[in-house]
């Protein structure tokens, strides 16, 4: 109750900013004061707009969409990385937790991947099944992207592994992997 009752002083400042008027006397301001710059008016009456969405508990054009993965310098700094060789789903994990905002989509292995196989790190190899799965190549191999043996409840099967270094890769390029996923989901790729 306090906090609304904050915000609707701070938007009674605003309100009063965005008329020319001084929010404590009522008297108009100066011709040349920034705050009569038709711009920064503009500005000023979008914020006060913004507060009374807040104050009534409304967002203003709220779609329900949530926004494409995004990891900023800092969250960047903010991925764990690991010394010893992880799978692309927990780097992907470890870049979700990194990433503060809840309204954008999280980066999956799959999408990883799928930009690790475009740029000639990972290709496609079928196995005896006839499945395909990602192996790496030469130049994978030497950025650091590995195979590993494994056995699981269902019996042997083969991990693909990324050092360090390339998980730093993967951090570093994730603008051009979420680029690769939005054209590829709008048939744009070639």
């Amino acid at each position: 109750m306090a906090d609304v009752e904050k915000l609707r002083k701070v938007k009674q400042c605003i309100d009063s900013l965005a008329e020319g008027l001084n929010p404590f006397t009522g008297q108009p301001l100066p011709a040349e004061d920034i705050v009569n710059d038709v711009r920064v008016s503009r500005s000023l009456f979008l914020a006060s707009a913004f507060l009374q969405e807040q104050m009534q508990g409304t967002t203003a054009k709220k779609t329900g969409k949530k926004q494409a993965f995004r990891l900023s310098l800092e969250e960047r700094e903010r991925v764990e990385f690991s010394s010893q060789p992880i799978p692309a789903s927990e780097l992907a994990r470890r870049m979700n937790d990194a990433v503060g905002a809840q309204d954008c989509k999280k980066i999956s292995y799959r999408q990883i991947t799928d930009w690790l196989v475009e740029v000639g790190m990972l290709k496609l190899v079928e196995n005896t099944t006839g499945t395909q799965r990602r192996r790496p190549t030469d130049s994978g191999e030497k950025l650091g992207i590995s195979v590993d043996n494994r056995v699981g409840q269902y019996g042997p099967y083969q991990v693909v592994l990324y050092s360090e270094d390339a998980q730093h890769f993967i951090v570093d390029n994730v603008d051009a992997i979420v680029a690769f996923t939005a054209s590829k989901e709008k048939g744009t790729q070639r």
